[in-house]
């Protein structure tokens, strides 16, 4: 299949892009691990974000932890089971590069021994959305099998099909700081206040969709 010039860009710069799981682990890391607190049956309930530990048997999804005083989402011992001790979230990195908006997507897990003490981080970049002030939009990502990403397998590729599960993870990924955006897109975003999680692409392609309404 013969590429279109703006494709034939995309596939020059996406060989040549440096890997960031390591800057992304660690952000994650230090900004935004998971507010979430493990309750046991007896009612004793731990905070994942502190390792504090305290009595709650209330029937409220969520609860203040007294110690670090973050509102945590109680999660009951057996479904923490059930989730091998894991926490998957996605972090989505917005730069750019020759004069494209490019969004890469990254899932992050993470990982907690048997005292729920945070225990392990991987980061696996899945996608990545190119953009431009025109509205052409692009996507590279791992190759896929049954539905799920070979993560072991690093290359990314373009998808010359359906881009619906590249979609969805990036428009609930959270967004990391130390974005650089378009003069389009940085005249018209208020920072964070319009890139909701659920909504951070769509939001994104909507303002840089050309205004055709002169034609």
């Amino acid at each position: 299949m013969k590429h279109t010039p703006f494709q034939e860009i995309v596939i020059r710069i996406n060989k040549s892009l440096p890997q960031k799981d390591n800057e992304i682990a660690h952000m994650a890391m230090s900004r935004t691990r998971p507010l979430l607190a493990v309750r046991q049956r007896n009612g004793i309930t731990t905070c994942l974000f502190c390792g504090n530990t305290m009595v709650y048997r209330e029937t409220n999804r969520y609860a203040k932890c007294h110690e670090c005083e973050k509102n945590v989402e109680i999660i009951e011992e057996d479904d923490w089971l059930a989730y091998k001790r894991c926490v998957p979230l996605y972090f989505a990195s917005l730069e750019v590069i020759d004069n494209i908006q490019l969004m890469r997507t990254y899932e992050t897990i993470f990982r907690y021994s048997v005292i729920n003490q945070l225990n392990d981080v991987s980061v696996h970049e899945l996608c990545r959305h190119w953009m431009t002030s025109e509205g052409y939009c692009e996507v590279t990502s791992l190759r896929r099998f049954c539905g799920a990403y070979l993560t072991p397998f690093r290359s990314m590729v373009l998808r010359n099909s359906s881009t619906d599960n590249e979609d969805y993870i990036a428009n609930h990924a959270i967004v990391l700081p130390n974005m650089t955006l378009l003069s389009e897109l940085d005249g018209k975003l208020d920072m964070y206040e319009k890139l909701i999680q659920g909504n951070i692409l769509a939001t994104i392609k909507k303002i840089l969709k050309p205004n055709n309404s002169h034609i």
